[in-house]
Order: C-alpha cells, then sequence, then structure tokens
C-alpha cells in the first residue's frame, strides 16, 4: 500500500472555512466512490511536512497501487468541479502541487506522476 497525503490549496485567499469546507469535501468524495484498496488513514501529517495550512487538514491515505488511478481520477474529477482550489499530493519525497494549471495539464501532470508510483 502506497501512504498518500492530500491538502486542499485555496486559491482565492478563501478563509479557514472555505479551506475546512474544501478538505473536508475531498475526503468525503474520495470515500464515497467505493474504491477498492483505498482507505482513509486519521494519523498525524508526514514528518517534515511543509504543510500549506492547518495540519490537521492534511488527509492521509493507504491506496493500493493497483489503485492509484482510480484514486488520481477522483482528484481530476473534483478539481474540475472546484476552480478556486489547487491540491497537493504527496507520496514519500515526491511532492506534487496542481494549482492554477489548465484541465488538459492538470490531467497530464497527475498521469505522469501516477506512472511513476504504479509502474504503469
Amino acid at each position: 500500500m502506497l501512504k498518500i497525503w492530500t491538502e486542499v490549496i485555496v486559491l482565492n485567499d478563501g478563509d479557514l472555512e472555505e479551506y475546512e469546507m474544501l478538505s473536508w469535501g475531498l475526503k468525503e468524495e474520495l470515500l464515497g466512490q467505493g474504491v477498492d484498496d483505498l482507505e482513509y488513514d486519521s494519523n498525524s501529517a508526514p514528518g517534515g511536512s511543509k504543510g500549506l495550512g492547518d495540519a490537521a487538514l492534511i488527509l492521509g491515505w493507504a491506496v493500493s497501487s493497483g489503485a492509484l488511478r482510480a484514486f488520481v481520477h477522483i482528484l481530476e474529477s473534483w478539481l474540475a468541479r472546484q476552480p478556486a482550489a489547487g491540491i497537493k499530493v504527496e507520496i514519500g519525497e515526491d511532492c506534487l502541487i496542481i494549482d492554477k494549471a489548465t484541465g488538459a495539464d492538470k490531467k497530464a501532470i497527475l498521469d505522469d506522476w501516477v506512472t511513476r508510483h504504479s509502474g504503469s
């Protein structure tokens, strides 16, 4: 299982309430999709994390390499509906921040990131 950390980035100088709403909305969306081999991990944020906000809103996930594409597809769908949000995704030392990229660019960036971690 891969350990993945996600953190929402509010792009329009939103307040803490907006940040929390987006973060928990992402969590509910990921959990609600019924992806096999995806588990929410409520342990604390990764050591040495340079979080962009409140560490309590850095969400931890355990994902099998086979479910990684489904996980990222959910992130893509969520980002497409959240024009004022970006996302920080981290596996080990590999940190990816997607914020102001276009839809096609976001897809290409995420596809490359998945390939690096899934071996496909």
